[in-house]
């Protein structure tokens, strides 16, 4: 066993202890950490890739990816707590691997070996001292009743060492009730915050990320992964109602956090995709997928599948390969709309005028496809009102002429829930509320999008229910992630006032 201390940054490394110290404060992490911790500590600022660290830690046992990674994630979390590194000193390698972040200072086990010492000192005294009492005790003469007064005396030095033996109990036992009543007075504030934090964390909220590697510098890539990211979240919602926590603050209460990293490495396009549970503090899933444009929607699909496994959602094949079949078959047109999505679904790119120019040669190539026919729809609907030039009303009729004159095809049996969508805001704008009614009632609950809660408010202050309609505007923000809905539901089909909303949630109305 390693008897040496190392120093990382304020933080004291005891291997022989399994042992962190950090302001007199320690920290007992189990074997399987110090273990990793020790080899990165005697080799600090070199880069191990995952197969390296579990031969030369694990001793080339059989682990999967996932051990490895829940193992860096415990110790980083452990390690920032110091809030001295973001990424608790073990930070990632893209394509590498990972390496320790700091400067390793290596210590004897000093204030053991002085423990040691002194120990070692009082036993050796307390031998003297009883090796003089010994003799001592050899020169008092012995009476003559010899055996009788050696048994009194053994009697006697029971007697002692049974009440020795009880009045230590007893002190164990008061300094135990004394620290235990010292701890419960002197911290039910931080006790009873630990408490309320972890019962408020909801099950059903999710924390979603997108990280994106430097070495990605190819924005049409960019955009048909973030395209495929949102394809598949819209999905998972479709099959349990989670609410997910996006472009925007993590929300703290979020019992579980999904990222996904668009990575790049020797020429080929990733997506990594991590599940980590709030609750448990375990990571369920951490995978890579190869993005091939020839078999985009497989790799979806795979991704939708794997996740369900590891979020414990049984869903039949059939219901993910429905909820995947209203995208379009031919690999160039799909590749085409995840590039549209990736536009709409990321904050960062302003160049959303472009998706509308990527729905439509997405249906030149495919254009008996519903989802694509009622997305064109929808979203040259929706650049019309939020001009800053005004409706132009021919160009609205127009577009309703095109899809009425598809009318019967489209709803004879409808092959994505975005053709209700379009259908229903066709109606609004022709002020037919209750035919914009029966569209919205297909929708399931769990299949409702941004657009089918900014189409209900409308529906909902036609009828006068201002409280209704408030109440969806909110969904419609939570589920974007983004204000920028509000751009979109103050003027769609007619003007809505949405400063008390916008007063409520602190922005300028």
């Amino acid at each position: 066993m390693d008897k040496k201390r190392y120093k990382i940054d304020n933080w004291i490394f005891i291997p022989s202890e399994n042992k962190c110290i950090l302001d007199e404060r320690s920290v007992v992490i189990d074997n399987r950490l110090s273990n990793l911790l020790l080899f990165l500590c005697q080799h600090p600022h070199q880069t191990f890739s995952r197969d390296e660290l579990i031969n030369e830690v694990w001793n080339g046992s059989f682990l999967t990816d996932q051990v490895i990674t829940q193992s860096i994630f415990e110790l980083r979390k452990i390690l920032k707590s110091n809030q001295r590194h973001p990424h608790g000193y073990i930070i990632t390698i893209p394509k590498r691997g990972y390496k320790l972040d700091a400067e390793v200072e290596i210590q004897d086990d000093s204030l053991s070996t002085e423990d040691n010492n002194q120990d070692t000192e009082n036993a050796h005294a307390l031998l003297n001292t009883a090796h003089t009492n010994k003799e001592a005790v050899r020169e008092v003469p012995q009476p003559s009743s010899a055996p009788s007064y050696q048994k009194e005396r053994e009697a006697a030095h029971q007697r002692r060492s049974s009440r020795g033996k009880l009045i230590a109990f007893c002190c164990l036992l008061l300094v135990a009730t004394l620290a235990s009543l010292f701890y419960y007075v002197k911290t039910p504030e931080s006790r009873a915050t630990s408490t309320r934090k972890f019962s408020s964390l909801e099950p059903s909220v999710i924390n979603v990320s997108i990280k994106i590697d430097s070495n990605t510098t190819d924005p049409k890539t960019t955009r048909i992964e973030i395209g495929a990211i949102n394809s598949l979240l819209n999905d998972l919602q479709y099959n349990k109602n989670f609410r997910l926590v996006r472009n925007t603050t993590p929300s703290p209460v979020a019992g579980k956090s999904l990222t996904f990293h668009l990575l790049e490495e020797n020429g080929k396009k990733y997506i990594d995709v991590e599940y980590y549970n709030n609750i448990s503090n375990f990571m369920h899933l951490d995978r890579k997928y190869l993005i091939n444009e020839n078999d985009l929607l497989l790799t979806i699909k795979q991704m939708l599948t794997n996740l369900l496994h590891a979020l414990h959602i049984n869903v039949p094949q059939q219901t993910i390969d429905s909820a995947l079949s209203e995208m379009p078959t031919n690999p160039q047109a799909l590749e085409l709309t995840m590039q549209a999505i990736g536009i709409v679904f990321n904050n960062n790119d302003a160049d959303k005028l472009k998706a509308l120019t990527l729905y439509q040669q997405a249906l030149d190539i495919e254009p008996d496809n519903h989802y694509l026919i009622a997305m064109n729809y929808i979203y040259k609907m929706t650049l019309l009102y939020i001009s800053n030039t005004g409706i132009d009303n021919d160009k609205k009729e127009a577009l309703n002429n095109t899809l009425m004159a598809q009318k019967s095809m489209l709803l004879s049996d409808p092959q994505s829930n975005k053709v209700h969508e379009a259908f229903a805001l066709l109606a609004l704008t022709t002020n037919n509320t209750a035919e914009a009614q029966q569209h919205l009632e297909k929708i399931h609950y769990n299949q409702q999008t941004v657009m089918t809660l900014l189409l209900n408010a409308k529906l909902a202050e036609t009828f006068g229910n201002t409280a209704s309609a408030s109440e969806y505007y909110y969904q419609a923000l939570h589920k974007s992630g983004s204000v920028r809905v509000f751009e979109v539901a103050e003027t769609l089909v007619f003007y809505s006032d949405l400063s008390d909303i916008k007063k409520k949630l602190g922005l300028k109305p």
